[in-house]
């Protein structure tokens, strides 16, 4: 007899939450490391799968498994993940979205909408309750991002090694990452998940996010945000925008107030889908 349990995935490049549902229930949320094909090889998932099987060996019997994540926008991804994942759930139907559709199934289920990822990276699309129909080209950390935690860690650690940042940040700066502009430099152009390495610099925002130099930083950063993954959709004002994503939920007053000043209107702020993705097949099955 097929087993009944059915498992919704949304993985970040840091993390994972892989929710389990049976018999009508969700049973728990589980957290593991994260994948994305675009900075880590197959291996990685590989681990992350063994790693599951043996804390939860039922999830093997699995009937469904529904992924989505980060990098899955292209259709070699979505092969690469699927024949990963068929190797653990060789009996389940796999189904595999990326993490923009997370961010879209969450806000709108089965209704229009501009879904928007701000986190490590950043994404925006408008979704018609179906598919995503259009969607601003990704650009990634190195040349766009705009509004993303690498986008803005990048930006402070570019200002504090040219001095523009202020004297009394750099002092704080320096203290919370005694870095020497070679390691930086080893770290950025020869070593692996450099979007996660600038990342990690956008928590010095968060720390000092009422300076107000920070705040002109970050108000900047989302107002391009906005020009590059809003107004860039067509009839942008027509539909509700909604934001996934540990920056969007950690500054939501500053997006918030980009957003009122470019005459738009945030439907609602999550720093995960998890929560509301349940929601939402709750209504499917």
């Amino acid at each position: 007899m097929m087993s009944e349990m059915q498992i919704i995935v949304d993985s970040g490049g840091s993390k994972s939450d892989w929710m389990f549902r049976k018999k009508g229930r969700w049973q728990s949320i589980v957290s593991l490391d994260g994948f994305n094909p675009w900075q880590h090889n197959e291996k990685v998932l590989e681990s992350i799968l063994q790693n599951l099987l043996r804390k939860y060996p039922d999830a093997i019997d699995a009937a469904k498994l529904t992924f989505y994540g980060a990098g899955c926008g292209s259709d070699k991804n979505k092969t690469l993940i699927h024949k990963i994942l068929l190797k653990s759930f060789s009996k389940a139907e796999i189904v595999i979205y990326s993490d923009l559709m997370a961010a879209a199934h969450a806000h709108f289920g089965q209704k229009s909408g501009i879904a928007c990822i701000l986190g490590t990276g950043s994404n925006s699309g408008y979704y018609d309750g179906n598919k995503i129909v259009s969607s601003p080209p990704s650009l990634g950390y190195l040349l766009g991002d705009e509004g993303s935690g690498a986008s803005i860690g990048k930006t402070l650690v570019i200002s504090y090694f040219r001095k523009e940042m202020p004297k009394d940040l750099r002092d704080k700066f320096a203290n919370a990452y005694p870095i020497k502009l070679q390691d930086f430099l080893n770290a950025v152009y020869h070593q692996k998940l450099t979007a996660s390495y600038l990342a990690q610099f956008a928590y010095f925002a968060v720390d000092n996010y009422q300076h107000e130099w920070i705040h002109k930083l970050l108000y900047d950063s989302f107002k391009a945000f906005v020009r590059f993954n809003i107004k860039s959709l067509a009839e942008y004002q027509r539909y509700p925008i909604g934001f996934i994503g540990s920056v969007a939920y950690q500054f939501e007053a500053i997006l918030q107030q980009v957003f009122v000043e470019e005459g738009l209107t945030i439907s609602a702020v999550l720093k995960t889908p998890a929560g509301a993705l349940m929601e939402y097949y709750d209504e499917l099955f």
